[in-house]
């Protein structure tokens, strides 16, 4: 049931049964006992860092309520500058005597900093769904608030919603008859996915309801029943279908992240940067200013929202020059992170030679160590950039495909006949497959028919061992096919030829990233292809020529 927001803006009455600065109080969790208990318990995994200051307040409402506005005021006299409250954060939590805590994390919220001021309500819409609320007669406000001068300020609160008894009897047996309905799916599905067809068809014609949209039984019973794929391909081309389709895609939400402080590091305005990330933290190396390359090595951790500067120039490290347009790699199972390639822009610079140097970084050591001068003396790829690398976890090996070549090491006459085969990479322009082992440091190009390219995505799904590759560009031709590539059985098969409804739009400098628990490949396209282009599109990019 729908209400207008005028519904919910009735004010709540509360006490405040207590407050705390900093850390928890452990005194007070031991004393209060019951469900105050269990909310300590929650705070006590959701607590930030110790040196982050967090202020948390403990309201207790007279009577089970539905809760649909919170309002926050900070007056200008508790805090000591605007910087103070600018990047507050404030996190809500609610329960009762007959459910679990539960925390709210689908508010929308009208900041107004230089104001001091905030307000969290459900929606932005003028009306709110009733059955989102959630019925309690506790609510746990922690907030973040930078420095140490609010220690000893106020904070103005004000909660609005609904006590009626009706309404929240409503929300309780509305909220009661979702769960059941939920199970009751699940169940479904099981014996479905199980095979257990005549206790499914049975379950589903006593309950009188549906699992889910008609079509998409449909589909199921062709597709993955009777095997009937040709069915199943009309069944997706059907209106009803692709409309269902673009209902269901999934969004998500961008935000900008900004400075805690006008004093906090923050690295300068860069291209052609590279960023691996590592146990919660990013760590960028390089690029290019538009002037010049740029050497500097930052860490960035994602929990507190900082920047922490490594190094400013890490060739004095022993680490790698300054450069851009290269690729970074991260082992996650010994936290090393490998550098490779580069793009030198001055013309002036090529005419000399450029190291094509390969380095590794430890991360808990804080170290830098040049594996190679030369990688291609090695058997690895030629001076590349604009390339994609990644690191199997299960092999040990650090993957290297593509990038244009920039310079090599190897003069022609060092070369055999043999090594002018049409496919062979001394002739290409473009960076081949290379892999690189980590246990005997030793290069090796893999044999494949892939297409070279660059500034494409590519991406590994550690579990199964399968490298996949998309986009791209080679000359004239924008790729926009899907490669999967089987480390086991050094096999490639195109996944998608890139054309007709549904593919992605062309683009460049694409990144991708593969989710191990969803099992998905979400690729940030990049920049997008010019429409004025006449140049063609490679229909099948597994088969070089």
């Amino acid at each position: 049931m729908n209400y207008g927001m005028e519904d919910f803006f009735e004010k709540l009455k509360f006490d405040l049964v207590s407050y705390s600065s900093g850390p928890f109080p452990g005194a007070y969790a031991a004393s209060k006992g019951g469900v105050l208990n269990e909310v300590k318990s929650i705070f006590e995994r959701h607590r930030h860092r110790p040196h982050r200051r967090r202020h948390t307040v403990y309201l207790r409402l007279p009577d089970l309520s539905l809760v649909s506005k919170i309002s926050v005021q900070i007056p200008a006299e508790s805090a000591a500058s605007i910087n103070d409250v600018v990047n507050a954060d404030f996190s809500f939590f609610v329960t009762s005597e007959s459910s679990n805590v539960r925390r709210l994390s689908e508010l929308y919220h009208e900041t107004s900093p230089l104001s001091c001021s905030w307000i969290f309500r459900y929606t932005d819409a003028s009306s709110v769904e009733e059955s989102k609320l959630i019925p309690c007669d506790a609510l746990v406000i922690e907030s973040d608030i930078c420095g140490h001068s609010f220690d000893n300020g106020s904070m103005i609160l004000e909660l609005s919603g609904t006590a009626s008894p009706q309404a929240v009897q409503r929300v309780n047996q509305e909220r009661a008859v979702a769960v059941v309905l939920q199970a009751q799916k699940m169940t479904l599905k099981y014996l479905r996915s199980n095979g257990h067809v005549d206790a499914y068809r049975a379950l589903l014609s006593s309950l009188r309801g549906k699992l889910e949209i008609e079509i998409v039984t449909r589909l199921y019973e062709e597709f993955v029943t009777s095997g009937n794929y040709r069915k199943s391909e009309e069944i997706i081309q059907m209106p009803e279908f692709r409309q269902l389709l673009s209902q269901k895609m999934p969004e998500g939400t961008w935000k900008r992240l900004k400075m805690r402080k006008v004093s906090d590091s923050w690295p300068p305005p860069r291209g052609g940067h590279q960023i691996v990330t590592y146990n919660n933290k990013l760590y960028l190396h390089g690029g290019w200013t538009g002037n010049a390359e740029m050497g500097d090595f930052w860490e960035y951790d994602i929990d507190s929202n900082r920047w922490k500067l490594l190094s400013i120039n890490t060739s004095e490290q022993d680490g790698p020059s300054p450069r851009c347009c290269h690729k970074l790699a991260v082992d996650n199972t010994t936290g090393i992170i490998y550098i490779l390639g580069r793009y030198v822009d001055n013309i002036g610079q090529r005419k000399t030679r450029i190291p094509n140097d390969f380095y590794k970084y430890e991360i808990k050591s804080n170290k830098w160590t040049q594996i190679s001068g030369d990688v291609e003396k090695e058997g690895g790829p030629p001076l590349i950039y604009d390339h994609q690398m990644v690191f199997s976890e299960k092999t040990g090996e650090l993957l290297c495909f593509g990038g244009r070549v920039l310079q090599r090491t190897t003069r022609i006459e060092d070369f055999s006949l043999d090594d002018f085969q049409p496919q062979s990479p001394i002739r290409s322009n473009y960076g081949n497959f290379y892999k690189w082992n980590s246990r005997n440091n030793s290069w090796s190009l893999v044999s494949t028919m892939i297409v070279p390219r660059n500034s494409h995505a590519m991406t590994l799904d550690q579990a199964e061992g399968v490298l996949y590759i998309m986009g791209g560009l080679k000359s004239k031709t924008d790729l926009n096919d899907l490669i999967a590539y089987d480390l086991t059985s050094c096999t490639a098969s195109t996944l998608h030829d890139g054309t007709g409804p549904g593919a992605p739009p062309c683009g460049l400098t694409q990144r991708a990233f593969f989710h191990q628990k969803k099992r998905q490949i979400r690729v940030l396209v990049g920049s997008a292809v010019q429409s004025s282009r006449t140049y063609k599109k490679s229909r099948n990019g597994t088969i070089d020529g």
